[in-house]
C-alpha cells in the first residue's frame, strides 16, 4: 500500500530509536529492577506501541497479503508484537500483578504467531495442554 513518505519516515525513526533503546536495556549493567532500567523498559514499550498504532493507521499491512508482497524495509515491523511481549515480561511493577503482565505478554506473542501464520512466514499450530488454569501453547513447522 502506498504510504506518505514523511509518515513512513517518522514510523521508521521511532522504531529505530526503540530498537536502540531495547539494545541499551539488554546490555544494561544495572539490575532489571532498578528504576532507570524500568523507566527505559516502559519508554521502549510506549515507543513500540506508538509505532504499532501508526502502522495500523497507515494501513501498512493487510492480512490478505503474503510476505512476498510486503516491502522489504517494512518486514521488521512484524517483530513489534514479539518485542512488546518480551519487554512486557521485563517489567516489574507494584501496580500490575505478575499474572496480568504474563497475560499481556501472552496476547502479544499470540499476535506475533498469528501474523506469522497469516503472512505464511511460518506454519503455527497451538496445542493446549494441561488444565484450564495452566495452558501451554506449542508452535512448530517454522519455515521462511
Amino acid at each position: 500500500m502506498a504510504v506518505n513518505c514523511d509518515e513512513n519516515k517518522k514510523v521508521r525513526e521511532i522504531f529505530d530509536a526503540a530498537i536502540k533503546l531495547e539494545s541499551e536495556i539488554e546490555n544494561d549493567s544495572n539490575s532489571s529492577s532498578s528504576i532507570s532500567h524500568q523507566e527505559k523498559t516502559t519508554r521502549c514499550i510506549q515507543m513500540l506501541e506508538d509505532v504499532t498504532r501508526m502502522i495500523s493507521e497507515l494501513g501498512l499491512f493487510s492480512t490478505n497479503e503474503d510476505v512476498d508482497e510486503v516491502i522489504t524495509s517494512d518486514l521488521r515491523y512484524f517483530l513489534l508484537p514479539a518485542l512488546l511481549g518480551y519487554l512486557t515480561l521485563r517489567r516489574i511493577e507494584s501496580l500490575v500483578s505478575r499474572l496480568d503482565l504474563l497475560k499481556i505478554a501472552d496476547v502479544y506473542y499470540k499476535d506475533f504467531l498469528t501474523r506469522c501464520q497469516d503472512y505464511k512466514i511460518a506454519k503455527v499450530e497451538a496445542k493446549e495442554k494441561g488444565n484450564k488454569s495452566h495452558k501451554v501453547h506449542h508452535c512448530y513447522h517454522f519455515y521462511i
